[in-house]
């Protein structure tokens, strides 16, 4: 069960938590409940204070470029490249 913190407190975990889901798998395919897992909450949760998946993937990318977070930058770019979606060898 989650420990009440307050509303910034709890969305910043939130955020940390997908912003660490996202350097293990890029930033597109994070999940509400891979996100829910590494923070300790439920999904309604994340839900809560990112009202869609597209909202927080904005997120991540925003703070990624505002940390200069490589990993999350780079596995982004490559997994849009378009040689990569369409299996160029």
């Amino acid at each position: 069960m989650a420990i009440r913190m307050n509303p910034e407190d709890r969305k910043a975990q939130i955020l940390e938590a997908a912003l660490k889901v996202a350097r293990e798998i890029g930033d597109y395919k994070v999940t509400r409940e891979l996100v829910a897992k590494e923070a300790g909450v439920a999904p309604g949760l994340v839900s809560r204070y990112f009202s869609d998946m597209a909202t927080l993937q904005d997120e991540i990318v925003i703070q990624a470029a505002k940390n200069r977070d490589i990993r999350i930058i780079t596995v982004g770019l490559l997994d849009r490249h378009p040689c990569r979606a369409r299996d160029c060898g």
